[in-house]
Order: C-alpha cells, then structure tokens, then sequence
C-alpha cells in the first residue's frame, strides 16, 4: 500500500477526532448535566486545544520521517 494513502486515513482519523470533540462539547446534553460547564470551558478547551495541536506536530513529524 502507498504511503499517502496511509498518511491520508491518518489526517482523516485526526478531523474526525477534532469535529467528534467539538460536537461533543457544544451539546445540549452535554451543558444540562454539568453544573460548573461555563466555569471550566475555558480550560478544557484550552487542553483540547494542547492536545490536538501536539498531536498533530506528532503527526506531521512521523510523515516527514517516514518519507524521506
């Protein structure tokens, strides 16, 4: 299998992620059932945030890797 395919399932996988999370966290339910939702967003955005963004320097480190 060609490599661009796998780094292309990849990236996919990624944006799936990043959209699941961000539907998640924008829900309804979600905001119904935590009482401290507005308090804490902020900060739990902010690690999101962290989390994809290493992730994704992660990411595109390997591919670099893997493709010279």
């Amino acid at each position: 299998m060609n490599m661009t395919w796998l780094i292309a399932i990849v990236v996919i996988i990624v944006l799936a992620g990043a959209v699941g999370t961000v539907m998640i966290g924008h829900s309804n339910a979600n905001k119904d059932e935590s009482a401290n939702y507005t308090r804490q967003s902020k900060r739990i955005w902010t690690n999101l945030t962290w989390i994809y963004v290493v992730t994704i320097i992660l990411v595109v480190a390997l591919m670099i890797w893997l493709l010279r």
